[in-house]
């Protein structure tokens, strides 16, 4: 479930579950599960040790284009346009 948030008063963030996330994110769910192991994508546990990983809110997560996995370049692309 898609839940808004405030991070250090500033950035609002959409929390969402590992499999909404995958969806909205169009990459595998191993992917995302490593990426969550590095701590390179931001996420948060709850209380109850379920994993929510915390979407900005200039994503563009309703247009996203679940069809297809996303090539090494857009990858990229995405990665530096995040930082």
């Amino acid at each position: 479930m898609k839940e808004r948030s405030r991070v250090s008063g500033k950035t609002s963030l959409t929390r969402l579950s590992i499999d909404e996330a995958v969806k909205a994110l169009g990459i595998e769910v191993d992917v995302l599960r490593k990426r969550i192991q590095e701590n390179s994508i931001p996420h948060e546990r709850d209380g109850h040790g379920r994993v929510h990983v915390l979407v900005g809110a200039y994503s563009n997560l309703s247009h996203a284009d679940h069809s297809r996995q996303r090539k090494p370049q857009d990858e990229a692309m995405i990665q530096a346009l995040e930082s």
